[in-house]
């Protein structure tokens, strides 16, 4: 299994603007048949600010990825 990174949208919130990816891996049934992209996690680039933020699904929330 190989992790992807697919561009899913840009969006402006307030003063920032970020570039949404969508991190995963594409899954086969048997046959290698119905690809389908399975969605591991969704992580926010600030383009203003230069920071890495991970989407919290449970809380609704982006959490900032610390060096």
């Amino acid at each position: 299994m190989t992790e992807e990174w697919l561009f899913d949208q840009s969006l402006s919130k307030a003063s920032s603007k970020y570039l949404v990816f969508q991190v995963g891996h594409t899954l086969f049934d048997k046959g290698n048949k119905n690809k389908r992209f399975i969605t591991d996690t969704w992580l926010y680039v600030d383009s203003s600010k230069r920071e890495l933020y991970e989407y919290d699904v449970a809380t609704d929330s982006l959490t900032q990825w610390k060096k």
